[in-house]
């Protein structure tokens, strides 16, 4: 067998499938390969929500910088030397001379700006990342100055929220057909029924030759489906197998298996706005649940038990203190100090004012590891009396996270994907925040993200980010449960997927197949 253990860190997204009937997917030929994977898109719009890991993800788009392996910001479609203003407010990048669109057009920095520009006329998490004040193109020199001082804006711009494509085609059937990119791979076709996505080669990349001619993409909606049609030769590779399913190629000659630490996290938005604007209640859904035992047990020892935002390799923080930390006699203690009684003997605590206190999940089905935590949560929060009812939908991200219609939401995200936290802290825990329909609120976190915005320091930052982790956690805003390992499976046959903490770059032009 050919077994890969990484001890980089892979991140994941999550694109939801739904396999159409008696459909035969296996491959024909080294030319093509079928990439199964769990995960959800609802159009190829890189501007739209997180739409833009789909198409990076598929190689079609790149972005003018990446995160390398160790998640430094390097040049991608712009070369090393880019740099910022005395005044932290103006960057000037420089485009590379030989990168084109698949169409053959040259990139240059007017369509690279006009690229950045559609992102933000066009969604309202762009300004969650800077504060655009204005733009210049010279040639191949593009100049970004900021409204405020952007010290991380190189790694954001790594972000597939901000693939470069070509604006001066026709964009009226954008979300459907997908965008004209510089990536090793152009989209064929998408069937937004089946979720499939078509790519093939690239006949005008810049920077090498593809090896594979197509790829297909499915998306399934229950990872062990996915595995059966990975182990009866449907796939040739796939992304998102529980770990019960890889752990079953691990010393099989016949598959490729990469094993990564994940930077994502497993964890729940606790809704301030009802029942669990109480500390106490959300204090004892903190400690009822015995993660370690989960992770060890029902994870299959694959999976580290969480208590912060990050997982631990992101910024270091296994020595923060946890404070409620698996303690279910102090929960239940918590709660009765609290005032919480069953007093009508039906087996569910009231409030003081006589509310049951009854509970509703929301989550997914297409990361494993969900449905696990979410049914261990019910079972533990039962033996306080707390009656928790759980709910699974298909996409969280465009309804429950931001319109609030939840008292737990429990999801997987990554708070590192741009190579710092701060995009992450500011889109969740600000009092202002894009998802932060959980109303948890705190001044000092508040100015702490906002400081943020005007240090350049690297070590200052993790400092500050270190800080409001602690405050998160003391505040028992939300439940950080656990830090997935992330499998790629393969055949044998498969060379060259890519494997890197960032988890945006699996296909490359050296992606290839033998028979």
């Amino acid at each position: 067998m050919k077994k890969r253990l990484f001890t980089k860190l892979l991140i994941t997204g999550a694109l939801i499938t739904v396999l159409n009937a008696g459909a035969t997917l296996v491959s024909q030929a080294s030319g093509h390969m079928v990439f199964g994977q769990t995960q959800t898109y609802s159009s190829l719009d890189p501007s739209n929500e997180y739409d833009g890991w789909m198409i990076e993800r598929a190689g079609v788009g790149e972005t003018l910088t990446k995160l390398d392996s160790s998640m430094n910001t390097v040049g991608w479609l712009v070369e090393d030397d880019y740099s910022v203003s005395e005044d932290g407010l103006t960057w000037t990048f420089t485009i590379k001379e030989e990168v084109c669109f698949s169409n053959g057009t040259k990139l240059t920095a007017e369509l690279a700006m006009a690229s950045i520009q559609y992102d933000f006329d066009n969604s309202a998490r762009a300004a969650d990342f800077f504060s655009l004040d204005s733009m210049t193109a010279d040639g191949q020199t593009l100049t970004i100055t900021t409204a405020e001082p952007a010290p991380t804006l190189p790694g954001m711009l790594a972000d597939p929220f901000f693939v470069i494509f070509d604006t001066t085609v026709d964009l009226t059937n954008l979300a459907d057909e997908g965008p004209i990119c510089t990536g090793p791979y152009v989209i064929e076709s998408n069937d937004q029924i089946s979720m499939t996505l078509n790519v093939v080669k690239n006949e005008n990349y810049w920077d090498g030759e593809p090896q594979l001619d197509s790829i297909e993409f499915l998306q399934f909606q229950d990872p062990s489906v996915m595995n059966l049609s990975f182990q009866a030769g449907e796939l040739d590779a796939c992304y998102g197998l529980s770990t019960s399913d890889a752990a079953a190629y691990m010393e099989d000659d016949n598959y490729i298996l990469e094993q990564c630490n994940g930077l994502r996290t497993d964890w729940g938005l606790m809704n301030q706005n009802g029942l669990l604007a109480d500390k106490s209640l959300r204090i004892a859904l903190l400690e009822c649940l015995d993660m370690e035992t989960i992770c060890e047990v029902q994870l299959n020892g694959m999976f580290q038990a969480g208590n912060t935002p990050f997982a631990s390799e992101a910024l270091g923080v296994n020595d923060l203190e946890n404070p409620y930390s698996y303690d279910i006699e102090d929960a239940a203690a918590v709660l009765a100090e609290a005032g919480y009684a069953d007093t009508d003997g039906d087996g569910i605590i009231e409030t003081a004012d006589g509310t049951s206190v009854v509970l509703e999940i929301y989550s997914y089905t297409t990361r494993a590891e969900l449905p696990i935590i979410c049914e261990a949560l019910q079972y533990a929060a039962s033996t306080l009396g707390i009656k928790i009812n759980i709910n699974y939908v298909q996409d969280l991200w465009a309804g429950t996270i931001q319109d609030g219609s939840y008292d737990i939401c429990i999801f997987n995200s990554s708070g590192f994907h741009s190579g710092d936290a701060a995009v992450f802290l500011q889109q969740f825990f600000k009092s202002d925040a894009v998802y932060n329909a959980y109303g948890y609120a705190n001044e000092e976190v508040d100015a702490l993200i906002t400081s943020l915005e005007n240090v350049f320091d690297t070590e200052e930052r993790v400092e500050i980010e270190r800080e409001i982790s602690q405050i998160l956690m003391d505040d028992a805003c939300c439940a950080f449960y656990s830090y997935p390992t992330i499998y790629i499976a393969a055949k044998n046959t498969v060379s060259g997927l890519e494997c890197t903490p960032a988890d945006y770059y699996w296909i490359t032009a050296d992606v290839a197949m033998t028979e």
